[in-house]
């Protein structure tokens, strides 16, 4: 009853303390993660600042528009990549992702 009253007057809300009880928060763990579906494919769209595609700035300070990179890759090495900081593009050395050589 009261999330419907919220719905209807259409404003964004906070809901807190909703899903403290979910097995998932103690459970999705990288490590879990990583056993359960390390070996299964997934597509992943990488961009220098991490959003999809995105206006971001050259070295020289020039706006472009960037399309994400896209790679097909196992999970296991897709969470290896969001467990490593990101390293700050260099002019002719950063990966698509952002990354050094990668």
């Amino acid at each position: 009853a009261k999330f419907d009253a919220l719905r209807r007057r259409r404003q964004p809300v906070v809901l807190s303390g909703c899903v403290g009880h979910w097995p998932a928060l103690r459970c999705w763990s990288h490590a879990y993660l990583r056993k359960a579906f390390g070996g299964k494919l997934v597509h992943v769209a990488c961009t220098p600042d991490g959003l999809g595609d995105a206006v971001t700035r050259t070295a020289s300070g020039e706006q472009v528009f960037v399309k994400p990179h896209e790679a097909v890759m196992p999970f296991s090495a897709f969470v290896d990549l969001i467990e490593t900081p990101l390293q700050p593009a260099t002019r002719g050395g950063g990966g698509a992702d952002g990354r050094s050589g990668g």
